[in-house]
């Protein structure tokens, strides 16, 4: 019996996209195939070895079983207090995505991000540039 491909979808923000990565990972490991992660940053996962990034816009591999992961990722609510609509937060966000993705949390898993070998000598030349490690972004804006 073939078990359908694994989508994790994430509707929010770059950060939510990041956090998946671990999720996604062990789907592939325990399936011994490709998980997939449903973002509007779909380039974060162009390296990893196991991890797909797609775009919210698919194609999606037929058949693909989407698990939603907003209801986990949210890290908010709103709830009325002496009649008034208040934001309340929500703790445990890690442990509610593992949930969400249908998996024991793996303690000491955390999301990786796998760099090209061109994203990788910048970083070196950065790192010689400012004797230490560092991080460097580029952003695009989507407006």
């Amino acid at each position: 019996m073939r078990f359908p491909d694994i989508g994790l979808i994430n509707r929010y923000y770059l950060g939510d996209t990041v956090l998946l990565e671990p999720m996604a990972d062990a789907i592939a490991e325990q399936t011994g195939r490709e998980a997939y992660v449903v973002s509007r940053y779909p380039e974060i996962f162009y390296e990893h070895p196991r991890v797909v990034g797609l775009p919210q816009e698919g194609p999606f591999p037929p058949g693909m079983r989407a698990i939603d992961m907003s209801d986990a990722i949210s890290s908010m609510t709103m709830v009325e207090r002496k009649g008034k609509q208040v934001v309340e937060f929500l703790p445990g966000k890690y442990k509610r995505l593992w949930e969400a993705a249908g998996l024991e949390p793996i303690p000491g898993r955390t999301p990786m991000i796998y760099l090209s070998q061109e994203e990788t000598k910048k970083a070196e030349d950065l790192r010689a540039m400012f004797g230490e490690k560092c991080v460097g972004l580029v952003l695009h804006s989507n407006m």
